[in-house]
């Protein structure tokens, strides 16, 4: 089930990148991922849903991946490179044609703003699943659940952002950006706020 999930997911993201959101069609979708339409309406209710899909996909990606990761590393250069690790995979399924392909999808996101809001909604819908991994894996932030959903709300922001400068070309990498990004979210941002505003 959840392998046929994702190839409808990843079929519709290639096939948004090769014809375009408006142009590709439920019917498109199911033939790419040699499926029959009834299956795909089994999965999604419509053809926007996929994205949705792909970000779940995504962050569960980067999740498992800084867990591999974090048991031997520091926490930041983890998620950073559990960030590379993804994108270099092959966010739509197919190794061969990244980074290019993840850049294309990122900025294709970027300029129609219903699959944006999508994609940015279904991220900030993963903010318990990523404080609960912070949980896990940072002390500071065992016992104090307020501290990590800040936290995890701050290190979806900094993905976002550096994945978004990536697809614009205003960074090199987007491990580059996050390094950057997780390096702000190091020093304190609000000098004065001890919880008392």
């Amino acid at each position: 089930m959840a392998r046929t999930r994702r190839a409808l997911a990843e079929a519709a993201g290639r096939l948004f990148l090769a014809k375009g959101y408006d142009a590709t069609t439920v019917e498109d979708i199911a033939a790419a991922a040699e499926v029959s339409p009834r299956t795909f309406f089994r999965y999604f209710e419509h053809k926007d849903g996929v994205v949705t899909a792909l970000a779940q996909l995504g962050i569960g990606d980067v999740l498992q991946a800084f867990a591999r990761r974090v048991s031997r590393q520091p926490v930041g250069e983890a998620l950073r490179d559990a960030v590379a690790d993804v994108l270099r995979a092959g966010p739509l399924g197919s190794a061969d044609r990244v980074p290019e392909e993840g850049r294309a999808f990122l900025a294709l996101l970027r300029r129609t703003p219903a699959l944006r809001s999508r994609w940015l909604d279904e991220i900030h819908q993963q903010q318990p699943v990523v404080a609960s991994v912070l949980q896990q894996h940072v002390p500071a932030l065992a016992d104090d659940p307020d501290a990590a959903r800040v936290a995890a709300g701050a290190v979806l922001a900094a993905m976002i952002t550096a994945v978004e400068d990536w697809s614009a070309g205003d960074a090199r990498s987007p491990a580059e950006a996050l390094d950057r990004y997780l390096g702000v979210l190091a020093r304190p941002l609000l000098p004065g706020t001890g919880g008392s505003c």
